[in-house]
Parts: C-alpha cells; sequence; structure tokens
C-alpha cells in the first residue's frame, strides 16, 4: 500500500497522468529506478520527495541487506565488492585509486603519493549509500551509489575556517591528522551529510559536508567535540537515523590526570540536522564495573566497549573478557 500522505505535485509525462506515473514508479525496483532519475527533471523530483522515497521502501521492504566489503587481490589491486547476506557477491566496482603530489612554497614536486600498497576502509553506515577512505592516506574519502555505481569523491582540503585557524598558530595543514569520517542522512530533508573528525596536537577538531549526487559541496568548521572522543577504524562510533554517536575516551583523560573525569560509557552525538554537539551517560551498571569488578582495570574497560546500531537502536556492547557479553540499548 502506498504512502497516505499527499503526493507530490509533478507534471505529467507525456499522456502519462502524474498520479499514473507516481504509481508506476512506485512499483519499480530501487537499482532500475536510480537510472529513470535522469529521464528527465520531473521523474528527478518526484523519486526524491521524501513523501515518495517512504512510500517506495513501504513497498519494497522485503529485499534483502547487502553488504559492502573492501578488499585487495593477488594483484594488490583494489575493490569493493557488494555482498548478500548469505556471501554471494553482487557486484564488483575496482577503485580508480588516487595520485597526489605534494609541492613546496615554490610550486616544486616534493613527494608522490599513490595508493599503491594502501588499502580500502568502509565507513559505517546504514544507508543506501557507502562511503570509503583510505588507511595510509586517510585525506581521501569517496562515495559510492550501489545500485548506478556512480561515485563521488569529497573534497580532500580542509574548511577554510580549519586552514585559518592552522595559519594563525604558524602550522601547516598537513599537521592536521584526519581520524575517521561518517556519513548519514538528515531525516527531514533527506540530505546527505559527511562529518569528519581530526587531530592537532592534542586537540581533535571538526567539519561537515552537505553533498548529493550532482554536488560534493565543501566541508564546514564546526564545534570541536566535547572532550576527547573514540575515533579511527575501531567499532567506537555508529550512525543511527542521523545522528553520529562516539565513545568518549575516558580512559586517556584518566591517565593524564589520575581523576576519572568522563564516567565511563558516556557517549558524545553529533546531530547531522542541527549540526551540534551533545553528551548521554551510558549505563550505570558499566559506569560501576571497574569498582566492582577487582580483575578489572580502566584500561581493559576501555577495550571492552563498543557501539553498534541493531534494528535502528543505538546499542552499547560490553564484551566482558571475551567470555560474555552485555548489549546495552
Amino acid at each position: 500500500m502506498s504512502s497516505s500522505k499527499p503526493r507530490p505535485a509533478a507534471s505529467s509525462s507525456g499522456d502519462l497522468p502524474a498520479d499514473a506515473l507516481y504509481e508506476v514508479l512506485l512499483r519499480i525496483p530501487a537499482k532500475d529506478l536510480c537510472r529513470l532519475r535522469a529521464v528527465c527533471p520531473s521523474w528527478r523530483a518526484l523519486t526524491s520527495d521524501p513523501f515518495f522515497i517512504a512510500a517506495h521502501m513501504c513497498r519494497h521492504h522485503t529485499a534483502p541487506p547487502l553488504l559492502a566489503i573492501a578488499y585487495r587481490d593477488d594483484g594488490e589491486v583494489n575493490s569493493v565488492a557488494i555482498s548478500g547476506l548469505s556471501g554471494n557477491i553482487v557486484k564488483r566496482f575496482p577503485s580508480n585509486g588516487y595520485e597526489i603530489v605534494l609541492v613546496n612554497e615554490s610550486g616544486d614536486a616534493v613527494r608522490r603519493l599513490t595508493s599503491k600498497g594502501d588499502i580500502i576502509r568502509v565507513a559505517r553506515t546504514r544507508l543506501d549509500l557507502v562511503c570509503f577512505n583510505w588507511v595510509l592516506f586517510s585525506q581521501v574519502f569517496w562515495v559510492l551509489n550501489p545500485a548506478s555505481g556512480a561515485t563521488i569523491t569529497l573534497p580532500i582540503d580542509f574548511s577554510e575556517e580549519l586552514v585559518h585557524e592552522l595559519e594563525v598558530k604558524g602550522m601547516n595543514k598537513w599537521h592536521c591528522q584526519i581520524q575517521s569520517c561518517a556519513i548519514g542522512q538528515v531525516s527531514s530533508t533527506r540530505e546527505y551529510k559527511a562529518l569528519r573528525v581530526s587531530r592537532i596536537g592534542d586537540r581533535q577538531v571538526c567539519e561537515i559536508i552537505t553533498f548529493d549526487d550532482m554536488n560534493n559541496g565543501s566541508w564546514r568548521r564546526k564545534q570541536d567535540p566535547p572532550s576527547h572522543i573514540c575515533s579511527g577504524h575501531k567499532m567506537r562510533w555508529v550512525v543511527v537515523h542521523g545522528m553520529v554517536y562516539f565513545l568518549m575516551d575516558f580512559y586517556s583523560t584518566y591517565v593524564e590526570t589520575g581523576v576519572i573525569t568522563i564516567e565511563p560509557g558516556s557517549i558524545a552525538c553529533f546531530n547531522l540536522e542541527t549540526e551540534e554537539w551533545g553528551v548521554l551517560r551510558g549505563p550505570e551498571q558499566v559506569q560501576m564495573f571497574v569498582q566492582e569488578n577487582e580483575d578489572c582495570s580502566y584500561s581493559k574497560l576501555e577495550l571492552q566497549l563498543s557501539l553498534a546500531e541493531l534494528n535502528g537502536c543505538l546499542v552499547m556492547v560490553h564484551n566482558i573478557h571475551n567470555i560474555s557479553m552485555d548489549l546495552w540499548f
């Protein structure tokens, strides 16, 4: 059954009325629908409308989920495979790789970087788009549409505000080390956004970008994360319904000060719609775990915690000594 909300206005295509066009496109699988978006502006507007997307998802919700897997073959060629849960490969997308030339102030080439020997890493998300970056040269992020095969390369440059901050401090932008990049979709507008967290010395900075399949936008400087957050490739962050959640790094602060100033299991959250940070308290049982278990230390607890998404819910995972596992919703 289609959505009960009013259908968006759309111009007719030839002799086909708008209502009939709506019903026809509603029945087309997502893979083919992505190609049909390029037919004309009215078809693109209709298939991009939030009401249409919601109705299409309700009709085609039985489609099994797919996994995006990055791999490198024996010839050191990096590729991306789209696989079903059974392990059958549905599609393969070879990577174009990268080649970047670093120059000095005089414009002379001083170093050449290529993707040979580098490895692709998949950013954790649950969308119809998949985000990847490289392990060694982490500035290179790109987004893949598995249905159409189209890719978008996000800008490798930093935001103008961040570059200015570095110049004021007499620092080169290459001192800024990118730690993680997460993508998500704003529920109200259906916009895609990517959040990038970088490290400058002992400080973390945050940038965001809004993009679509026609425009990859530019990075914008946002407020720094609250305290220090766990990022990198470990399962310490996850995206759920337009919110990016990070475990807060309570252990590093404890090592520096000798005092627990951040409660274990605390979570920093970034709202992709409002582009603001917030903080959530972790489960009380996690906060008290070290005090109640003599064989556990804060360093061990830090390694035992991770975040996940399960059926649209944020989940904190506590892997206790690799023997048992607690899931906190």
